[in-house]
């Protein structure tokens, strides 16, 4: 009996050493055709690139060229060497760019990309149809826009943006609040390409037009868009919002001096960040009147209140070093004293 269940354990170790043999020539051979694919690739690309990129630069240059074949196992190798080209070209040069690109009669082609489902060739699609502003490719790409898939609904509207800005902000803003998956940066790189002097307005009276608890995040989108220059919004909605997020960011963003009289009236704010950011704006747009209500946020029960409070206070015009000198003699509060001799301190170690 023993000896049959040794034979029977040898005789499956023996099995299971051929299967595992097997396994492991079968993983050497996909590796190895893998590396010969990859090799193969390669040099291909290689090929691709010593041949189209004389090509494309003769054409930016202006120069008349022979039209070159575009071959299917190529084309996503062709459409990389393009849309690096569109990246490095400005004015003259990438409509030459786009003008020799439409001849070749890419439109087709990119619209199969486009709806293959290879997630690759959808980026590739979207992102020289926006290149080559192909307008007949708007309906198509629209379409994406809704895509579950996040990376290929920010490249078709960074698509549509290139395409037509006006009429793609029309878009883009209508279904930003019910993207939440839409990273805000990500947006804000896709508007920039609009320009402010298309963005801004739309984008006020979005922010004017939404739900309070929307109006945050949509207002630190429109500081990195740089319109609150352009067209403030801060001060008519901190003079209606009952939002402490939304307050606070219209107190950190805010380049209109309108908003002083505000801030100063919500320095005795019950959270902490809406008095740091009002001790920002009094010191981007107060003056000597405005010097007893940063001492008295200096008292404040926060350090980030206190500091913020210090920096306003000594940025302020009217502040000279004899004017803090006498405040911090005056000063009954231990903690107020240190945050002030910290940030003198700190103001003349960067004057030096």
């Amino acid at each position: 009996m023993f000896a049959t269940d040794i034979s029977e354990v040898s005789g499956f170790a023996i099995y299971a050493g051929q299967i595992a043999f097997i396994l492991l020539v079968v993983l050497t051979i996909q590796v190895v055709l893998l590396r010969i694919k990859l090799i193969f690739v390669a040099k291909r690309k290689e090929k691709i690139k010593k041949i189209w990129r004389p090509y494309i630069s003769k054409t930016i240059y202006g120069d008349r060229v022979k039209r070159l074949k575009i071959k299917r196992r190529d084309f996503l190798f062709i459409l990389e060497e393009i849309n690096y080209a569109f990246s490095l070209v400005k004015g003259e040069e990438v409509e030459r760019l786009r003008g020799a690109c439409l001849s070749m009669g890419l439109h087709k082609q990119l619209l199969k990309l486009l709806h293959s489902k290879n997630i690759k060739n959808n980026l590739f699609a979207l992102i020289t149809l926006g290149n080559l502003k192909d307008h007949m490719a708007w309906d198509q790409i629209k379409k994406v826009l809704v895509n579950k898939q996040t990376v290929l609904s920010l490249a078709a509207a960074r698509s549509l943006v290139q395409i037509e800005p006006q009429r793609a902000l029309t878009e883009i803003l209508a279904i930003t609040l019910t993207r939440e998956d839409w990273p805000w940066a990500n947006v804000a790189h896709v508007l920039k390409l609009a320009g402010p002097e298309t963005v801004c307005s739309p984008l006020a009276e979005l922010i004017t037009t939404s739900p309070s608890y929307m109006q945050a995040s949509l207002l630190r989108l429109f500081e990195v868009v740089q319109c609150e220059e352009i067209r403030p919004v801060t001060k008519s909605i901190l003079e209606k919002t009952k939002d402490d997020k939304t307050a606070s960011v219209c107190l950190h963003i805010s380049q209109d001096p309108g908003i002083l009289p505000l801030a100063k009236k919500y320095i005795k704010h019950d959270r902490w960040h809406v008095r740091m950011h009002a001790a920002n704006a009094i010191g981007r747009f107060g003056g000597p009147d405005e010097i007893p209500e940063l001492v008295l946020l200096l008292k404040d029960k926060e350090w980030w209140v206190r500091y913020r409070s210090a920096q306003a206070l000594v940025s302020l015009p009217c502040t000279t070093k004899n004017v803090l000198t006498n405040i911090y003699k005056n000063m009954d509060d231990r903690y107020g004293k240190d945050i002030l001799r910290q940030v003198i301190t700190e103001r003349e170690f960067y004057d030096e």
